[in-house]
């Protein structure tokens, strides 16, 4: 017999807001990977579970790092038996033609970790938003196989602006903070998540950031698919970062697992630490800068904003894009903005903004109430009928 015990008690304060400008949420999560504002903590397992037996020689932990400036691919894999004599590499398309195939021989060992490094193959091409191909890679060893999808895509900071493949791209995107109302947890089909970024897109948008969460991998699957980009946070909305020393072991585990789990998806190009954090700005300059030496595919930032000053007015010195409502030169494009003026297109924040010197991301630009559709009503009424 095999028992599961779900604890979903309050086991790390991910927040503290005493004397905040939350004072009517003292002692709550506000984090939205935890918080029942805009969800429940489901008493139970969402998703599939399973128990599944391997061989002990089977590789695992496929990672895929493509190297566009030197037209190349880097490959790591784990296994816990000695190198095998024939290790099989081979990259197909989304039809299953197999684009590239051969026996490695130049595999680095350190310790379980293999990793070895191809030349660009002439077939490979850009993963985008207009053009979202992605290619299955698959290792053979003692064999035993691992495959994972990846996109071949580059996220950089070119002269202060966002590109990807070296091409400059601009954000329109919304926040994603775990509202399912209809269930109180998110969606765990593909079919849901591609439903959700087609309406996203039919408004023009091509980005979503989870708002202190992590979605879990079919939202990874639909939004690779659909050529969508993603900025993850972790489970995190802290006053007080850095004086639970329990709470930052797990958010540092939390942060590696998440770039191990889902790392290999292009459509995850950027992450923070979580949202408008304040508190031990050096820790998570630290934590930063501890992600940016595990992964390469994306860019990082310390916070999505932030009240405590400095920070919140200029980059930290390990935040590779920066997310704010102002500068230290005086407000950008935010919401505070348009509580004094009506939503319009006119006005130049550049000069506020020209001397950020890593790309800029307007923080929440507004957050309004508006009149119901009345006609909905029926829509949320099919758990409760009173």
């Amino acid at each position: 017999m095999l028992t599961i015990v779900i604890d979903n008690s309050n086991k790390y304060p991910f927040i503290n807001v005493a004397g905040s400008k939350y004072p009517d949420l003292v002692n709550q999560d506000m984090a939205h990977g935890y918080t029942n504002h805009t969800q429940i903590k489901w008493n139970g397992i969402i998703g599939d579970i399973l128990l599944e037996a391997s061989e002990s020689n089977t590789p695992k932990n496929l990672q895929i790092f493509p190297d566009i400036d030197n037209k190349s691919l880097k490959i790591s894999f784990e296994q816990t038996k000695p190198l095998s004599k024939k290790l099989g590499f081979e990259l197909s398309d989304r039809n299953g033609e197999i684009i590239y195939s051969e026996i490695v021989n130049n595999a680095v060992v350190r310790g379980n970790n293999i990793s070895f490094r191809i030349n660009k193959p002439e077939k490979l091409e850009f993963w985008d938003e207009f053009h979202p191909v992605l290619y299955q890679a698959k290792v053979i060893s003692h064999g035993q196989a691992v495959q994972t999808w990846f996109g071949y895509r580059k996220v950089g900071n070119t002269n202060g602006v966002l590109s990807l493949n070296d091409e400059r791209i601009f954000l329109r995107g919304n926040l994603e903070c775990a509202i399912f109302p209809l269930t109180g947890y998110p969606p765990m089909e593909k079919t849901d998540w591609a439903k959700l970024i087609g309406q996203a897109k039919n408004y023009g948008l091509n980005h979503l950031r989870f708002h202190s969460w992590c979605p879990p991998k079919a939202a990874f699957e639909a939004a690779d698919e659909a050529g969508f980009y993603f900025q993850v946070e972790l489970p995190h909305w802290s006053l007080k970062v850095g004086e639970d020393e329990n709470t930052t072991l797990f958010l540092r585990k939390e942060a590696a697992k998440i770039l191990k789990d889902y790392g290999n998806h292009p459509s995850f190009i950027l992450m923070a630490l979580g949202n408008e954090l304040q508190g031990d700005i050096g820790l998570l300059n630290r934590m930063t800068a501890e992600l940016k030496k595990m992964d390469n595919r994306r860019l990082f930032a310390t916070t999505s904003f932030s009240f405590q000053k400095p920070t919140g007015t200029r980059p930290e010195q390990e935040d590779e894009f920066f997310i704010a409502q102002w500068t230290d030169k005086g407000w950008i494009r935010g919401q505070g903005i348009f509580n004094d003026k009506p939503p319009h297109f006119d006005t130049d924040y550049s000069v506020n903004s020209d001397h950020i010197q890593v790309p800029l991301i307007s923080h929440e630009i507004g957050q309004y109430s508006v009149y119901p559709d009345l006609t909905e009503i029926p829509a949320y009424t099919v758990f409760w009928n009173p």
